[in-house]
């Protein structure tokens, strides 16, 4: 019987670009049709593989699924998926990690560039005003400290593009080796000592319970006033209400979201105008897609083929007994 790989997400249209390198490697595609998690855990029952964006992949779900090797997240995150119970029943957990490094760090530098040179606010002077509207004074960022919010990849990529902007960076996370902030030449900090410090925050760390409204109203009462917030990571890591309060009574000089506790988002941090917003695509670029494509092509098929799985968030799963034993299915070659 031919391996089903399950999509979770019928509105994001994920099926389509994987469709053919799944049979190619002896895989059946499904889509899912459930409206319940007690519909998706009946539909995970036979499922080899399982694909999500946005559809939570809960230990329920899991449990259920017996002949499961791979729980795959078509993104750079992973939160979505339950990954200590994947962890307790062997299962392997990939995301597309790496993907899109340079565009979410140059995003990030956009919407920081934006709220310091109050972008937004001149649009809307000159498209309402005659003439060149009121030409207030903006603000340079060289020379200012920025300091990062989890060191991986993309915080990593964006300290070098700060960097070269001229801002002295900070960095806390303390799940990073020492050599990595030495090679960058970034200060390792606390997170007490980053906000009192910075001048500028920028959030790039994963979304768990430990950093869930990681910036709450006690952390945003230690930023100086002056500070600006950028968060393109996970809106969740944020209080959305804290910091539009923080912004609204000038506790903040401002802040750029890419992304927001609920998705879209509505209410009163789309009418602050001390916040610039994005529509949560700061790596969506027809490079990146491109690379997602290929990237999970390459880890859904491996993982159909019991090849080597190359995106892996969970290592502890894998055994290098005879060959590679990942969860449920064995992985042989490289």
């Amino acid at each position: 019987m031919a391996e089903t790989v399950l999509f979770l997400d019928r509105r994001f249209g994920t099926r389509k670009p994987y469709a053919e390198a799944i049979r190619d490697a002896g895989g059946t595609v499904r889509e899912s049709d459930a409206e319940t998690e007690a519909d998706r855990i009946e539909e995970c029952r036979d499922a080899t593989v399982v694909v999500t964006t946005t559809t939570p992949v809960t230990a329920p779900m899991l449990e259920s699924a017996t002949d499961l090797r791979l729980a795959f997240r078509n993104g750079a995150g992973y939160d979505t998926i339950d990954v200590a119970a994947a962890n307790r029943l062997g299962v392997a957990v990939s995301a597309l990690r790496g993907y899109m490094n340079d565009e979410l760090a140059e995003h990030a530098i956009a919407l920081l560039l934006a709220v310091a040179r109050d972008v937004a606010y001149c649009d809307r002077q000159m498209r309402s005003e005659p003439g060149w509207g009121d030409r207030t004074y903006v603000r340079s960022v060289a020379g200012e400290t920025v300091g990062i919010v989890g060191f991986g990849q993309v915080g990593r990529t964006f300290a070098e593009k700060a960097a070269a902007l001229g801002l002295e960076v900070i960095a806390f996370d303390p799940y990073v080796p020492s050599d990595l902030f030495d090679r960058l030449g970034v200060e390792r900090v606390g997170f007490d000592e980053l906000l009192s410090r910075a001048d500028a925050v920028s959030i790039h760390c994963q979304l768990t319970a430990e950093t869930h409204h990681l910036f709450d109203e006690q952390a945003l009462e230690r930023l100086d006033d002056d500070a600006i917030l950028i968060n393109t990571a996970r809106g969740p890591v944020v209080d959305e209400d804290a910091l539009v309060a923080a912004v609204t009574e000038d506790r903040l000089a401002g802040a750029g979201l890419d992304v927001f506790e609920t998705e879209p988002p509505e209410g009163a941090v789309l009418s602050c105008e001390g916040i610039v917003c994005s529509p949560h695509h700061g790596g969506d670029t027809v490079e990146t897609t491109e690379r997602a494509i290929e990237m999970g092509r390459d880890e859904i098929s491996r993982a159909l083929c019991g090849k080597r799985l190359r995106h892996v968030v969970n290592p502890e799963v894998i055994k290098h007994e005879e060959g590679f034993t990942v969860g449920r299915g064995t992985y042989d070659s490289p």
